[in-house]
């Protein structure tokens, strides 16, 4: 997990810290945000690390190429804005709703930007196997895969793909209770 870090806390050994001094406007920090919550980036990361992420372990994991001010990049900033603002609004279904979606395009950006198609982003989520373990399952299965066909439904959208099976699981689980990008713990 990544999180922006208000001025003058101190972060020890096991925190790497990430800064972009000549970035006033914080929108390299919102980006990297992004990426590094991604299931990409984690799945990416877990191939070099067991348990400890510290700098040198975090600076072997490739970034994707994004222009500044290019499409991506500006989703990006603009997703995470509007979840740094919704974080603060209260927990509203409406609000885990909206949050849920943002990370999902977040998720979905940043996977394109890395050049994973749907099957790849599959395989990504596959080694994911405890998601959603506190979610409300579909009737006919053994646990829930909320989390997973939402990001997959939007990387579907994304990239063109007309299938909407992953969007009928998600609204079929979301009309159950289930929520999306929700920790277990």
């Amino acid at each position: 997990m990544a999180a922006l870090i208000p001025p003058g806390v101190i972060c020890g050994n096991k925190v790497p810290t990430i800064l972009f001094p000549e970035d006033t406007s914080e929108e390299r920090l919102q980006v990297w945000t992004a990426i590094a919550n991604s299931f990409a980036f984690d799945w990416m990361l877990r191939r070099v690390l067991t348990t400890t992420v510290n700098y040198f372990l975090l600076q072997s994991v490739p970034l994707p190429k994004l222009a500044k001010n290019g499409l991506p990049w500006m989703k990006l900033v603009s997703a995470t804005r509007e979840l740094q603002t919704l974080d603060k609004a209260g927990s509203t279904s409406a609000t885990y709703e909206r949050m849920a979606q943002l990370r999902g395009e977040i998720d979905t950006e940043v996977a394109v930007a890395y050049g994973l198609d749907l099957n790849d982003m599959e395989l990504v989520l596959h080694d994911f196997p405890i998601l959603d373990r506190g979610q409300i399952a579909l009737p006919t299965e053994s646990k829930s895969t909320i989390t997973r066909d939402s990001v997959l439904a939007a990387m579907a959208k994304r990239t063109g793909i007309r299938s909407t099976e992953w969007q009928r699981r998600a609204v079929e689980a979301r009309a159950l209770g289930a929520r999306a990008y929700v920790p277990s713990e």
